[in-house]
């Protein structure tokens, strides 16, 4: 939910939530699910962000990171320069 927050934002984010309630609050069956919700953020999410959306909720994504190696070197003042080298995968 973070991810998607950062994708389009906490007022879209809310504004899903409020119809949700609005939408079933009080009533008796059909409950709302999970379906309801992935439809209602469909909706409110910008046309270019629906493919993350879909690897978010339809889809098994798993992410491979790791660091390759790490260089450092002393720099001006006491400090360090690090410069590691990193693998991320998407899957």
């Amino acid at each position: 939910m973070y991810q998607l927050k950062e994708l389009i934002g906490e007022d879209r984010i809310y504004t899903v939530l409020r119809g949700l309630v609005d939408r079933f609050a009080y009533r008796d069956s059909p409950y709302p699910t999970s379906i309801d919700l992935i439809n209602a953020l469909r909706e409110q999410t910008p046309p270019e962000h629906q493919d993350p959306l879909t690897e978010l909720f339809d889809q098994i994504t798993r992410y491979s990171n790791r660091t390759v190696s790490v260089n450092y070197k002393p720099i001006d003042g006491g400090r360090i320069e690090v410069t590691p080298e990193i693998d991320c995968r998407k899957f």
